[in-house]
């Protein structure tokens, strides 16, 4: 309804009844339209417990140690924080044509797999398997 001075429709000034017809403030989200996404992880550089490990314990050069890229994924039946995890060159996937976006891209091609295993963040409890495909 409009009052005698104009500005006013239904108790709300002209403005804000037209800022909500427009859609305006379009910086402010409305969290009711967005979907909730799961978080996808791409290639990554390796966890520096990771590195540390393989440096240390394996006796491995840290030059071609800290150029693995890494994908990880949560281990299941695991507590938080404990991931199942595959090392890999990225020039090896680059050569193959591939493009790594989950744990799962390189299940059909295991011979472009450095390393595999597991870790828990944040602490020094890593297993990983003693192949050495070097890549």
């Amino acid at each position: 309804m409009i009052c005698a001075d104009g500005f006013f429709i239904n108790g709300q000034s002209w403005r804000a009844e037209r800022e909500k017809e427009m859609g305006w403030k379009f910086w402010q989200k409305n969290k009711a339209a967005e979907p909730e996404t799961k978080r996808r992880t791409g290639p990554k550089e390796i966890p520096p417990e990771l590195g540390r490990y393989m440096v240390i314990s394996m006796k491995l050069d840290p030059d071609w140690v800290w150029d693995l890229r890494s994908i990880a994924r949560p281990k299941e039946g695991e507590a938080s924080g404990t991931f199942e995890i595959r090392l890999f060159k990225d020039y090896k996937i680059k050569e193959a044509g591939l493009s790594v976006k989950d744990y799962n891209s390189l299940d059909d091609y295991p011979e472009l797999i450095a390393f595999e295993g597991w870790y828990v963040r944040g602490t020094k409890t890593v297993e990983i398997t003693d192949e050495i495909k070097k890549t």
